[in-house]
């Protein structure tokens, strides 16, 4: 069951989905790990890292053959599908932009983004839409 309605087509000639399974490393709050215990040294995840990765790599592959307007706006709508309710859905939206920035070659400023939060205990899932 959907929230919102996908025939979205009145200034958008773009669109590009994408759904990859959830995980909950790429949220920004997992962006930087503690080396040790008792240390306040940080680190970049690795893990984070990787999940930026896969979004970059699943929307170069669709994007191939698309060219996008640098400086026009662009939609994206993230709807994360949790099996918690304590997830926030905008936290997985800075790592998403920043992998969608090189995979689009569109200065992440110029994105529109909306975040959906949905309950799903059968299949967990973030679905990445971008509209141009």
């Amino acid at each position: 069951m959907t929230l919102y309605n996908h025939n979205i087509s009145f200034p958008y000639k773009i669109y590009v989905s994408a759904k990859i399974p959830y995980c909950a490393e790429l949220s920004k709050n997992r962006k930087e790990i503690y080396t040790k215990k008792f240390t306040r040294k940080k680190i970049k995840n690795p893990i984070h890292e990787q999940s930026k990765r896969i979004v970059y790599l699943k929307f170069a592959s669709l994007t191939r053959s698309i060219q996008f307007v640098p400086r026009s706006p662009v939609l994206v709508v993230v709807t994360v599908c949790s099996t918690k309710r304590s997830c926030d859905a905008h936290n997985f939206a800075e790592g998403i932009c920043d992998a969608l920035e090189d995979a689009i070659k569109v200065n992440d400023r110029y994105f529109q983004v909306y975040t959906i939060p949905m309950i799903n205990k059968d299949d967990p899932h973030i679905k990445i839409e971008v509209l141009q």
